[in-house]
Order: C-alpha cells, then structure tokens, then sequence
C-alpha cells in the first residue's frame, strides 16, 4: 500500500507542471517583445506603402504560429502546463500584447515620440501617424493570429470573442493597408494603449493554462479562482488587482472620454459636405463599432466587479 501511495505520488509530480520553468518562458518572451516593440517606436522610418504594410502583417503573423508551434510543442513534451496549447496561446498574446503596448503608450503620451501629433480633425481622421501605423499593423495581425487560433482551440470557440476578433481585424485593417489613411490617430490609444491592462489578464490566464483550468472553469468561477501557492498565489492576486485597477481606468473612463473625442470628429466629418461617401460609410462604421465596444467594456466591467466580489469574500 506504501508503495502504492509512493508511485502515485511520483507520478503526480511527474504531471505537475513546472511553474518557475514555465512563468520563466512568459516573462522572457514579454522582456523580448517589449524591447522590440519600444525599439519599433523610437526608430525613425519612412511611410511604408500599403504592399510593405501587407508584407510586415503576414511576416508577423507566420512568426506568431511559428513561436506558437514551438512553445505548444516544448511545454507538452517538458510539462511545463497542464493545457499547453493555452498556455503557449497565452505567451503569442503576451508578446503581442507588448508589441501594442508599449509603442502605444509611448506614441500617446510621449510627444516627443509621436512628431506627427494631430492637432486638426483632417490630421486626426485622414492624417498619417508613424505610430497609429505602426500600431495597427501588430494590431491586426494580432487579431488574425488570436481569430484562427480561437477556432484551433475548442476551448476558446466563443463566438463573442470570435466576432471581436474579427469586426477588430477589420478596423485595424482599414487603419493599417488602406489607400486612405483613416483614423490612425485613435489607433494609438484604442489599439495600443487600452491593451496596456491585458498585461494583467494575460499572466492570469497563463496561469490558469498552466494549472490546467479550462476558460468554462475560470467563467464558471468568475475568474475568482486561485491557482497556486505561496509568492506565486500572491503575484497573481495582485496582477489582478492591477488588471481591476487598469482596466477601469483605461478601458472603461479613458475608453468613454476619448470615445467622446473620436464622435466630435467622426460626426464632423459626417455632416462636412466635401467628404466623400466612401469616408462618410468608413466613419458610420467605426462611431457603431465604437458604441459595441464601449457597451463590451461595461459589460466586461460588470463581470470583473462580480468577480472581485467573489475573491473578496472567498467564495
């Protein structure tokens, strides 16, 4: 029976996942992504065309499945994670996560930074912006990466989430490679800034996919569940007391107040007689995208203070 008990207990730590290794693997690809993405905005470049756009976005994507494959193939065969096709999603969404972020706040609250600063409605609604540009690309293939990958994990098949994926896309995309520059301004803060306080959810989420909890457990709980202990269990409390704090301030009151910024000039552009249709249909789109999102927000809102709730009072 001794034996018994011994060989159970070896196999279990044989199964247990290796969090140092795999928490190491995270933070390595963020540390990486992060100087590449802050790399990516200060250096000088000129205006890509749409075909070097197009070109940058496919190259980026093929590197996300290549970096996916590798470190859903390696956490499998080292036992890094419990669920290592999540947890090697969650790294992809780290790295982009960086490479959105990071150039984002800086383009958005360094001037120095962002020398074609729009001061005008023409400049923020058709003008072109080094890092809106910049911005919408890894933003895009970010979505296109996140969309296909969604429907290669059943976990993730959720149609909220899949449609997001894909009406984001589409934006990012006429931002990125249209003939027409348009609204590569708002780019900065609503593709680049706001993911600042997934930085949070997604070394959360990475470390349910570790201990093996699937999205319908962390739903079911309210994202109140605890995977851990000791430091560990701790620094991921306070990832989600920052991802509260952030995500409140950035995606809920900076989201609506810049919302508001965004309407003043789309309605301008609406109701201005020399715009052509094409803008004109370009702008309905987006001031309807943008109440969808502004709507999700609240609701992801409403979600996490239940959630809080949840943690606060240990349930």
């Amino acid at each position: 029976m001794g034996r018994a008990a011994a060989a159970a207990a070896a196999a279990a730590a044989v199964r247990a996942p290796n969090v140092q290794s795999s928490f190491a693997v995270l933070f390595a690809a963020g540390a990486i992504s992060a100087a590449i993405g802050d790399m990516m905005a200060t250096r000088r470049r000129p205006k890509a065309s749409r075909f070097a756009n197009l070109r940058f976005i496919a190259l980026e994507t093929a590197a996300l499945w290549f970096i996916y494959g590798v470190l859903e193939a390696l956490m499998r065969h080292q036992g890094w994670a419990a669920a290592p096709n999540l947890a090697a999603k969650q790294v992809v969404s780290f790295i982009c996560i960086m490479l959105t972020a990071i150039p984002g706040g800086r383009f958005w609250w360094a001037p120095a930074s962002n020398p074609e600063a729009a001061s005008t409605i023409e400049d923020r609604v058709h003008g072109y912006s080094r890092g809106g540009e910049l911005v919408a690309c890894n933003f895009l293939a970010y979505q296109v990466f996140d969309t296909i990958v969604s429907f290669h994990i059943k976990e993730l098949r959720s149609p909220l989430m899949i449609a997001h994926h894909v009406v984001s896309g589409t934006l990012a995309l006429w931002m990125s490679v249209s003939r027409r520059p348009f609204c590569q301004y708002y780019c900065i803060f609503f593709g680049g800034v706001c993911e600042i306080s997934s930085i949070f959810y997604c070394i959360i989420s990475y470390s349910y996919a570790v201990a093996g909890l699937s999205p319908a457990q962390i739903r079911d709980s309210g994202h109140a569940v605890a995977t851990g202990s000791g430091y560990h269990a701790q620094g991921i409390l306070l990832c989600k007391v920052l991802f509260l704090m952030s995500f409140f301030w950035i995606r809920v009151f900076l989201f609506i107040r810049h919302s508001r910024d965004f309407w003043t000039d789309a309605k301008a552009l609406v109701r201005d007689p020399k715009s052509k249709y094409y803008d004109r249909f370009r702008a309905c789109v987006f001031m309807a995208v943008n109440l969808l999102l502004i709507a999700l927000q609240l609701y992801w809102g409403w979600a996490l203070l239940l959630a809080a709730k949840k943690t606060a009072l240990g349930e």
